[in-house]
Formats: C-alpha cells, structure tokens, sequence
C-alpha cells in the first residue's frame, strides 16, 4: 500500500502534467494572476481535486468573483472556494451578496447551486441573518436545500424555529431535518415535532431523525 508521501507524490506529479493548454479559456486571466502570486495552477478545479490552496489566495478569487460577469467563471470560483482554508474571510459575505444578485430566473448557467455549495462550507454568523431571509424563498429551487444546511453549520440557536418552520416544506423538509440534526442540543418541543417523522415513509427520513433522538436521549 503507498504511503501517504507516495500518494502526495503523485497528486503533485498529477498538478505538473497539466499544461497550459488545459486551462479553461474563461479562467485565463485568473490563473494568470494567481500564478503571478506564485500559485502553479491550470485550473481552478485543481483547488478541489488536489485539496491545494490557502488564505492566500481567497481574496484574489473573490475579487474575480465579485468583479467578472461570466457566470461559469462564478461557479468555478465558487467550487474553488468549498474548502476549509476559505472559512473566517471574508468569503461568506461575498458569496452571499453574489448569490442574492443572480437574476430570479435564469434560462440557463445558474451559478447558484456552485455559489450555495460554497456558503455551505464557509458559513459562519455574520450571515445568518441573509440565510434566514433566504431559506424560504422557493423560487431558488434546490440552491435553497445548501442555505438551510448552512444554517445547520453554523447552528445558532435562534434559527430553529425557522428551521422548524421549514419541516412543513415538503421539498426542503430533509434539508431541514439534516440542519437540525447538527445541533449540540434541541428543545424538547422541537424533538417532539422532530419526532413526527420517526415513521415516515422516506427510509432516509426515519434514519436520521432516530439519529437526532438517539443523540438527544444520550444528552437527557
């Protein structure tokens, strides 16, 4: 079996054997820049593929996040920024302020799933606020689903009535059960309301939410 410096070995032999030719043309200048940084990228999916990527480098993606009005450039930013080193920046509120900016209706090259994915990995309290007014808006179809898990990321209590709320959402009552399940603690009303779906049809319902309950006996 390799070991992990043999597995890092050929991650980063993987980074070098790309060429330039490989590079998206819509990601052309940013790479450009990043590299002029000292960042030896191709693509911006290498931030994902190969877990590269730090501190250093977010405000040069957000600034092109901000600034370029190609949306498939958004999205790959945006995946670029579902890691860890992108958390206590300012990439919340960025990605949050582009996401309520993308147009109700879009026919086609919506960037807001890629834009909630990445809330969801960074999102921490000075959002909550735009994720509370956000999470019940259904014109943003499955994008919605990534806003109530961040709301479970950062779990501050004063949104689980909205998340409670939520459970009579029939298409985000999931999202909502898997938001609430990430919670230290709950009150025993809404374990009680929670526990409504012990029996529902969904295996994957009545899975998580005996998951809740148990983790909520162990706390009682």
């Amino acid at each position: 079996m390799p070991s992990k410096k043999q597995e890092k070995q050929k991650i980063v032999a993987r980074i070098l054997a790309l060429t330039e030719d490989e590079t998206h043309e819509s990601e052309r200048p940013i790479i450009e820049e990043l590299r002029a940084h000292g960042i030896n990228v191709f693509q911006l999916s290498q931030f994902n593929s190969h877990r590269i990527g730090s501190k250093q480098i977010v405000p040069i993606l957000l600034e092109w996040l901000g600034h370029s009005s190609n949306y498939q450039l958004k999205r790959a930013i945006a995946l670029a920024l579902c890691n860890s080193w992108a958390r206590g920046t300012d990439a919340p509120l960025i990605l949050i302020d582009e996401f309520k900016k993308v147009p109700s209706f879009m026919l086609g090259g919506d960037p807001r799933w890629e834009l909630g994915l990445a809330i969801e990995h960074v999102a921490d309290e000075r959002i909550v606020a735009d994720l509370v007014e956000l999470v019940s808006n259904r014109n943003l179809g499955p994008s919605r689903e990534l806003l109530i898990l961040a709301l479970g990321r950062v779990h501050a209590p004063h949104t689980i009535k909205t998340l409670v709320d939520l459970l009579n959402d029939t298409p985000v009552c999931y999202s909502a059960l898997q938001a609430l399940s990430r919670f230290r603690s709950l009150p025993d009303e809404v374990v009680v309301r929670v526990q409504g779906f012990a029996e529902d049809a969904d295996a994957s319902v009545s899975k998580l939410v005996k998951r809740i309950l148990k983790k909520h006996a162990r706390q009682n």
